[in-house]
């Protein structure tokens, strides 16, 4: 990823004129992911936080280590396309109870590979994969306070409760796929 700049160990950001990314930036993503903070490192190709649309191609460590808290983002749709590994992406209701789990795999996977999320909708992605790669677009300006995060799930810095949550998702995750 020579063709970018290192904000700090989670996020790059591009700095060609016309952003490109092949499958050695992907890569590079990928091996990184590890040793994020959050176990995963993104590649910006918008410029700043102020870009109308905003675009990160994002590398998840899976196993079950990677902890994505459920949020929701205000005024603002997201779109994600899978391009290496498989989720589920688990859609709640406002107080926690899981709505709907769409399972998400790369291209060839034979799962959904792409996914929309409406403005104003918990979400989260369960990483079923040892490792994963997604791209993802929405609308800016960037603002932080535009996200919220699930109070009914636990922070991404309690470890054990991350794991014990998504130990819960696992199984509502499998309840839902069977129809129970």
């Amino acid at each position: 990823m020579n063709r970018c700049l290192k904000l700090n160990g989670d996020v790059f950001v591009t700095v060609e004129k016309c952003p490109t990314v092949d499958r050695k930036d992907i890569g590079a993503l990928i091996e990184a992911a590890p040793r994020g903070s959050q176990r995963r490192v993104r590649l910006c190709t918008h410029r700043a936080e102020q870009d109308r649309q905003q675009e990160m191609f994002i590398a998840f460590a899976g196993g079950g280590l990677a902890y994505l808290r459920p949020s929701l983002h205000l005024g603002k749709d997201e779109s994600l396309h899978v391009l290496e590994g498989e989720a589920d992406f688990i859609l709640f209701d406002n107080v926690g109870h899981v709505t709907q789990v769409i399972p998400l795999g790369d291209y060839h996977s034979g799962r959904q590979f792409y996914c929309r999320v409406p403005a104003s909708t918990w979400h989260t992605v369960l990483i079923r994969s040892e490792r994963m790669a997604v791209h993802e677009v929405t609308s800016g300006p960037y603002v932080r306070s535009d996200t919220i995060w699930a109070p009914w799930a636990p922070d991404e810095k309690d470890l054990p409760a991350a794991q014990r949550f998504m130990d819960w998702l696992r199984k509502e995750a499998a309840q839902h796929a069977t129809g129970g």
